[in-house]
This record gives structure tokens, sequence and C-alpha cells, in this order.
């Protein structure tokens, strides 16, 4: 009888942590663009935001970019977007992310790509505005 609590508790507490680690509500992260920054500052900051977590860029205007990444055969692909002194990072498409368009959720590895990846543009956006000084 004691195998047999014992089992259920590590089956329960198993669930619980499995639930924890499946699908989150889709992260769509904002931030703000210094006012000095040229396109080309901005579109450097991007780039190498990227870089920093294996994200591939490309500029499709002044004011998008598309960035993918890959890992262990799950992959995302997002649009970066700045509009006057703001941008926002929004899905565009994954594979493996358990991605449900009407529920808005995604698996939560992909929330901490992005997250990262948001991370390292407010940094790179913030250096690029130290240097226009």
């Amino acid at each position: 009888m004691r195998n047999m609590f014992k089992f259920l508790g590590i089956l329960i507490a198993t669930i619980a942590l499995t639930s924890c680690v499946g699908s989150k509500d889709i992260s769509v992260p904002q931030g703000t663009v210094p006012n000095n920054l040229t396109a080309e500052q901005i579109e450097r900051a991007v780039n190498d935001a990227g870089f920093n977590y294996d994200w591939q860029v490309k500029k499709t205007n002044d004011h998008e970019y598309i960035a993918f990444h890959s890992q262990k055969g799950l992959s995302a692909t997002v649009k970066i977007t700045f509009t006057g002194n703001s941008y926002r990072i929004v899905h565009v498409s994954s594979v493996g992310l358990s991605y449900d368009y009407d529920k808005k959720t995604v698996h939560s590895r992909y929330n901490t790509w992005v997250r990262n990846l948001n991370k390292s543009l407010e940094e790179h956006l913030r250096a690029e505005s130290r240097r226009a000084i």
C-alpha cells in the first residue's frame, strides 16, 4: 500500500511539472526605441541582437524585420515591427512548438526564445543610443 501512495505521489508531481512546461500564452514583447537612432543603427541593433541568440534576421523594409530560429528540430519565425519610437515582436510561424492560433498559446520554449531576443534587442538599442550621443 505504501508503494501505491508513493507511486501516486510521483505521478501527480510529474503531471503537475509537465503541465507547467506545456503551452503558455504567447509572448508578444514590446519595447521603446531611443529617439536619436537612425535606420542604420536600428538595423545594426536588430542584427546584433539576433546574432547573440542564433536568430537569422532579414530586413524586409525600414520598419520591419523577419527573424528565424531553430533548435533541435523546433523552429520559430517572428516579425519585428518598428513604429515611431516603439517595436513589437510577433509570432509568424513555428514548427513543433504547439502553436494554437485560436487559444493564442505556444510551447514555453518559444516564449523563452522570444524573451531572450527581446532582452538582447533592448540592450543593443541602448548601446546604439549611447554611441549616437
